[in-house]
């Protein structure tokens, strides 16, 4: 988790609609924080939390 890779949210609830969506990247920033909206009925919105999965390192196998 130390580096500074962009992250990419893979999908999320929308607050109007309720549904699982996608959220479309509006390119744009209110309050430092970037602006989302959802593609089904147009709510915009900020994402407040997110997982970050990270996968993991390739394992070294030795054998003795």
């Amino acid at each position: 988790m130390g580096n500074d890779k962009k992250l990419k949210i893979l999908d999320a609830e929308c607050y109007n609609c309720k549904e699982i969506i996608v959220p479309v990247d509006q390119k744009r920033k209110e309050e430092g924080r970037q602006i989302y909206s959802c593609p089904n009925c147009g709510e915009e919105f900020f994402v407040e939390n997110t997982i970050v999965f990270e996968a993991e390192e390739d394992e070294i196998v030795t054998y003795h």
